[in-house]
């Protein structure tokens, strides 16, 4: 994966890779923004939850 990234492009990517449906619908839960590194998604993901 390589970032910057957007969510469509995280999304994509996670279901291209098969992804189990827990990581599928923790990445659709994030906001739609642009998100600069894997330490960017765990932020949000932190929030979330």
């Amino acid at each position: 994966m390589h970032y910057p990234a957007e969510k469509k492009k995280l999304v994509d990517n996670a279901q291209n890779k098969d992804a189990p449906e827990e990581v599928m619908d923790l990445i659709n839960k994030l906001p739609e923004k642009t998100y600069t590194s894997p330490i960017d998604i765990t932020k949000e993901i932190g929030k979330i939850e």
